[in-house]
């Protein structure tokens, strides 16, 4: 992808798009459902179980979302603006440490800034959210891989597709092909095209 300028946008400007106030720590705006980022981040796992907006919120995509119509859709002016902006990316990297441990993982950066996932116990257990042949969470998986991808994230990206197929392996969790098939799309396909479609997001081929 493209190189970005190392400048940051900070609470006094006036312009920024919805999703960047969500994100944004000094400002904290609300999201469609009434909820803060640091709540989301803070929820139990049984919350960020049964809710279905909030994943929208914490890892955008270009494409709309036919289980959340009302999640704003990333835009060119947010993504640039993500991009120039440390703080809105160590804020993409808490809510992936947040959603990894709800996964069963644990991630860290290594002093080089390589990202380190482990599982966060060695039972099958810990893996029940996902482990299965279907469920709403493989989407969700879909979306973080991709959304990762999208903004810059991509080694981040690669290994967190590759962990999820090789505990699915390792524990014999039986995850459908279709779904194991939809990562592979999201961790390795055209960044400007829509998945399962032909359809392109024209603002993103030049960043792809």
């Amino acid at each position: 992808m493209s190189s970005f300028p190392p400048t940051n946008v900070t609470p006094e400007d006036t312009e920024m798009t919805v999703w960047v106030q969500f994100y944004h720590p000094f400002i904290c705006h609300i999201n469609d459902n009434r909820d803060r980022f640091d709540q989301i981040i803070g929820w139990s796992d049984e919350l960020l179980e049964n809710d279905h907006k909030y994943i929208h919120w914490l890892f955008p995509l270009p494409e709309p979302s036919r289980h959340n119509m009302n999640a704003p859709l990333l835009e060119e002016e947010t993504y640039l603006i993500f991009r120039a902006t440390i703080a809105l990316q160590d804020n993409m990297k808490l809510a992936l440490l947040r959603m990894l441990y709800f996964y069963g993982f644990v991630i860290e950066w290594t002093r080089e800034w390589e990202p380190v996932i482990r599982e966060k116990e060695a039972e099958r257990g810990a893996f029940h959210r996902w482990l299965k042949e279907t469920d709403h969470n493989h989407r969700r998986i879909s979306r973080i891989i991709r959304s990762l991808r999208i903004f810059g994230f991509l080694r981040e990206a690669k290994i967190v597709y590759w962990q999820f197929i090789r505990t699915d392996m390792s524990w014999h969790g039986g995850v459908s092909e279709k779904s194991k098939a939809a990562w592979k799309i999201a961790a390795e396909g055209p960044l400007h095209e829509v998945p399962g479609t032909k359809e392109e997001i024209d603002w993103l081929v030049k960043y792809a």
